[in-house]
């Protein structure tokens, strides 16, 4: 607890240095605490010190882990906890990614989109996801060039809630390499909400960038390592 209280401090300075330097506040961004590794008590620990939001990036056992910290959570009675995807998602996956999580990250086509908004439907819900946008070449993601009309056939989806857009770059160890990326993001979402669309998150930056991501406009951004010890990680 002594670390993970230490580190989100650091990380919470961190936050407010980048917030500032990019003329925003620190209530603008929300970290997502990156769990795959992580036991139990050690994500108890971290809802203790504050965060909310716990990402998985993999559904291998996401509902195991997520319906023992709930039976903690009843107990414990933190309030306003959500679970997000952020790894890869396949169509053989949606119901139950849809089951298990608020908010999904990586929706990479109109039918992957297409086919959560059926099974989302099915199961009484609106799920909220993000739709990802390919800024950098041979990343994964929507093409700038289709992103437009997807998100015009996503928003139509009587089963989804699109909140915004994400993206992926190649790990770098110059980080200042990723700022234009991650620019380029915020001005695609800039365009979109100039044709009238509604997108309130950019979820880009982790524990090596979240500072450059913060800077360029993100809303979410993930951390673990930074959070929970490289040897947790």
């Amino acid at each position: 607890m002594r670390m993970i209280l230490a580190n989100t401090v650091a990380v919470m300075k961190r936050l407010g240095r980048a917030t500032l330097k990019s003329e925003r506040i620190p209530d603008d961004v929300e970290f997502i605490a990156s769990v795959d590794n992580i036991p139990l008590s050690a994500i108890k620990d971290a809802a203790d010190v504050g965060f909310r939001f716990f990402g998985l990036g993999r559904l291998e056992g996401a509902r195991e882990k997520i319906l023992r910290f709930k039976e903690v959570e009843r107990t414990e009675k933190y309030g306003g906890v959500q679970w997000h995807l952020t790894g890869p998602l396949h169509m053989t996956e949606v119901r139950e990614a849809v089951s298990l999580f608020h908010l999904i990250h990586r929706v990479d086509s109109a039918e992957l989109a297409g086919q959560i908004s059926r099974d989302s439907e099915a199961a009484g819900k609106v799920q909220r996801i993000l739709l990802m946008a390919r800024v950098s070449d041979g990343m994964p993601g929507i093409p700038e060039k289709l992103l437009s009309g997807v998100i015009e056939q996503t928003r139509k989806l009587k089963g989804l809630r699109l909140e915004g857009l994400t993206t992926e770059l190649p790990f770098r160890e110059d980080i200042e390499k990723g700022r234009p990326f991650y620019q380029r993001l915020f001005e695609l979402r800039a365009e979109a909400e100039k044709k009238g669309f509604v997108l309130p998150h950019l979820s880009m930056g982790g524990n090596h960038d979240f500072e450059v991501g913060i800077e360029a406009g993100a809303t979410l951004v993930r951390v673990g390592a930074v959070v929970f010890g490289e040897s947790a990680c």
